[in-house]
């Protein structure tokens, strides 16, 4: 765990994922500041078998699926020929190991409406967590699209108890909204990385907020100029 200069009675802000100092650092100076992991990821190791056959259309939601998909495979015996993803920071990693981006979106949500619209064939192969959304693969399946689902990696909840002086919760995924709820209580302003964690927040705390982009940085931002109202 850590935490911006302060005694833990001050701290305000809580952040569900481990910030690093640089982060911190961008807060402003009379916010405090505490931050922990409450969700644990691994790389699971994909079949090559699986990996090594041709696939039309690739489905990418998060760094994490690239990071396992990189672990079990040399990336240049990939075949894929369309690459679909959710994030920038996803879109890049791809580009960097995998290949070619066909095209991104800022949610899983408005990629799966995407794909129903505009993506060639019938069929796509969706590289994704144990503790996946039904959005994008609901989305897909009821427009006649088979989603061919490999779990790429293993999400874990680490919840953990946070203080009543904690005001605001920063929240990265609907995995860390669900941990958070394991073991405190939705009385705290919600500040999200994205509509679909906003979704998930928004069934059970009374104010939710959404950063304009889907980075920590964009979050932390949105913290700053909703103090600064206050």
């Amino acid at each position: 765990m850590t935490y911006k200069e302060g005694t833990l009675e001050n701290t305000k802000i809580f952040s569900t994922k481990n910030l690093t100092p640089a982060q911190e650092e961008l807060f402003d100076s009379e916010i405090k500041v505490k931050s922990e992991d409450f969700i644990k990821i691994s790389s699971n190791r994909i079949s090559t078998i699986i990996l090594k056959k041709e696939i039309q259309n690739v489905i990418l939601t998060s760094q994490n699926a690239v990071e396992s998909l990189i672990k079990s495979i040399s990336p240049e015996e990939l075949k894929f020929t369309n690459i679909y993803c959710v994030g920038g920071k996803t879109k890049r990693m791809i580009k960097k190991y995998i290949g070619p981006v066909k095209h991104q979106e800022k949610d899983a949500k408005k990629l799966a409406n995407y794909l129903v619209e505009y993506m060639e064939g019938a069929e796509v192969t969706y590289f994704c967590s144990n503790l996946r959304l039904d959005d994008l693969p609901n989305i897909l399946e009821e427009n006649k699209i088979k989603v061919n689902e490999i779990e790429a990696y293993t999400t874990k909840l680490a919840p953990a108890e946070v203080e009543d002086s904690v005001e605001g919760v920063l929240f990265f995924s609907p995995s860390t909204v669900t941990s958070y709820l394991l073991k405190n209580t939705p009385n705290k302003v919600a500040y999200c990385i994205g509509e679909t964690t906003a979704t998930e927040a928004k069934k059970h705390f009374e104010t939710v907020h959404v950063a304009k982009m889907p980075t920590v940085e964009s979050v932390i931002e949105l913290v700053n100029q909703t103090y600064s109202k206050n």
